[in-house]
């Protein structure tokens, strides 16, 4: 009988076949490499845990989802940034019991962009409730102005590393690790010897960063609880892993440069 286990804030996503960019298909992020090893240990950012002792906040796609983003903007820009989990949280509509990596990373794409952590701070608050978490909600008008901001200087774009049905994850996963650290989904946690481990027919009830391996040993985790350097199993079977495309806007006068990005999109 499989253990039910406790979920942190993962809701599995519906892909769309016809819609959705997935790594390797016609319909796919731009390829870009920056770590030809895969390997992203010297930009991980600060430590930053999704609970207090007063409660959970289950927000662990927006934690998963901008520890990778984060890590990308200093490996690219030179630029160390921490950007609000409570911002993206809340515009993404999160709350107990969680909410869809696809879903918090179109919020920030389309709508809300990002802001940083001061703005709407949540770390090391250790009396904070949950419902002062999420909020305010709506989003403040200021905010939003600041966070589109972000949107107006940088294109953003993710993909899905495999189908769920893959057969040979792990050379895809190798393979994206080149371009973007990954958001993955995991069964959160269960340790045998030095090494996390997933048991055949675990559902993942989890969304964390992975930022690199030991070629045929363990999987690189930076999560957002205790321990935030995890190593996984090498035969770990990741239900859901995503790859991040982040570049500045060219600086054009804004009708041209809008028909500039659109004719770009149109040839990719």
């Amino acid at each position: 009988m499989i253990e039910e286990k406790k979920n942190y804030g993962f809701i599995a996503p519906e892909i769309d076949y016809e819609k959705d960019y997935v790594l390797g298909g016609f319909r796919s992020a731009p390829e870009e490499v920056l770590q030809e090893n895969g390997q992203w240990d010297t930009f991980i950012p600060i430590p930053e845990i999704q609970h207090n002792p007063v409660f959970d906040s289950y927000n662990c796609t927006g934690y998963g989802t901008l520890n990778a983003l984060e890590i990308l903007m200093l490996r690219k820009f030179g630029k160390t940034i921490n950007f609000s989990e409570r911002y993206t949280g809340i515009n993404a509509g999160t709350y107990p019991p969680g909410n869809s990596p696809q879903k918090v990373i179109e919020s920030i794409r389309t709508e809300a962009g990002l802001i940083e952590e001061f703005y709407l701070s949540f770390f090391n608050n250790d009396k904070m409730t949950l419902d002062e978490y999420y909020s305010p909600r709506p989003m403040k008008d200021e905010l939003l102005r600041k966070g589109k901001r972000f949107l107006e200087e940088y294109e953003l774009k993710h993909e899905w590393v495999f189908w769920p049905t893959e057969k040979d994850k792990p050379a895809k996963l190798k393979e994206a690790l080149k371009s973007s650290p990954l958001g993955v989904s995991v069964m959160a946690w269960r340790k045998d010897g030095e090494f996390y481990v997933k048991n055949e027919g675990e559902q993942d009830n989890h969304w964390t960063t992975l930022f690199g391996y030991e070629d045929k040993k363990y999987w690189k985790i930076y999560d957002s609880y205790e321990d935030t350097i995890k190593f996984l199993a090498w035969d770990y079977d990741f239900g859901y892993a995503k790859r991040y495309f982040i570049r500045k806007f060219i600086p054009t006068q804004s009708w041209f440069g809008g028909f500039i990005r659109y004719f770009q999109e149109i040839i990719k």
